[in-house]
């Protein structure tokens, strides 16, 4: 009669080998044909698979039992009609050999929608990444060179003011001076900052990138001059103070306006230099009267800032 090929076998162990003995045999020849050792080895992919086929049957105890009645019954059938006995168990080594694949395995539908749904994750998560990031350079970089390149001025057409002519369709960039009653030029307007010399003693040379000053008149004895400047690569400023007009007998063609001996300033109406010396800076700057409707965002904000800055003032009692 010929012996049954069994669980047993495939492990190399004795059919009454206990849990421990069957997890050793498995250890061992787990370890002697696993594929890392035998890379492109088939016969050892072979085994391995026969190899855990029955070791998975032998470690649990029902399947074991399950096994031990099959090979009883094998066992007595070989003994009652040898000639019509199987040659060979269900659990023929030939039948748990992997076959290789003549093409590979369709990609189910599933697969293809959860893949293209990553991709696309990965494409928005990436374009939302390049987004920010572009949106964090280039914004400060932009407000940057919109604080430091000089804006050309913006030419608004208003209406024309009493005692100067204009032609009908002509604007005129620069208005005539109106002259006080006493005959001296009227410094009434708005000014564009073309030139400054500012030093802070013991600390960097700051410089002044732009700045507007618009005077009005108070009296025919005191103007209030509204003045908005912007620091290179900084925040614009502005301040507001009335200033008293001075008798000029030096240059009787200009006006001699002054806050305090050192905050005062000489213009004719056309061109304007104003001097001012603190506890710790000098400052000179040029001025020159800008065309009408003069506007720039950032001085405008100033100059908003420096109309309430004066209106402050006034309400505590420190201008007029």
């Amino acid at each position: 009669m010929k012996r049954l090929h069994t669980y047993y076998d495939n492990l190399k162990v004795s059919r009454t080998a206990s849990p421990e003995t069957i997890r050793a045999a498995y250890r061992r020849l787990s370890q002697m044909h696993h594929p890392d050792r035998n890379a492109g080895d088939p016969e050892a992919a072979r085994i391995m698979v026969l190899i855990n086929v029955a070791y998975g049957a032998l470690s649990d105890p029902a399947r074991r039992a399950q096994h031990d009645r099959w090979i009883a019954q094998q066992e007595s059938v070989l003994e009652d009609d040898p000639p019509s006995s199987p040659r060979e168990p269900v659990l023929d080594p030939q039948r748990y050999t992997p076959k290789p694949r003549s093409k590979p395995r369709a990609r189910r539908r599933s697969d293809e929608v959860g893949n293209s749904f990553s991709d696309e994750l990965r494409r928005v998560i990436r374009g939302a990444f390049i987004y920010h990031a572009l949106f964090l350079i280039v914004v400060p970089l932009l407000a940057s060179l919109a604080m430091i390149w000089p804006a050309p001025a913006t030419l608004v057409s208003s209406p024309n003011k009493p005692g100067i002519q204009q032609q009908a369709g002509k604007s005129t960039q620069i208005p005539a001076t109106e002259t006080t009653r006493a005959g001296m030029p009227d410094l009434t307007g708005t000014y564009r900052l073309i030139e400054s010399n500012l030093e802070h003693y013991g600390r960097p040379k700051p410089t002044i990138s732009k700045g507007k000053l618009v005077i009005r008149k108070l009296r025919e004895d005191a103007y209030i001059v509204l003045e908005a400047k912007t620091l290179r690569q900084s925040k614009t400023f502005g301040q507001g103070h009335v200033y008293r007009v001075q008798p000029n007998p030096d240059q009787p063609d200009k006006v001699r306006i002054s806050r305090s001996t050192q905050d005062y300033a000489t213009g004719d109406g056309i061109h304007l230099e104003k001097n001012e010396t603190g506890l710790n800076f000098w400052e000179t700057t040029r001025w020159q009267r800008a065309p009408q409707g003069y506007s720039e965002k950032y001085l405008d904000r100033g100059i908003a800032e420096a109309e309430r800055y004066y209106q402050v003032r006034v309400q505590h009692g420190l201008e007029e």
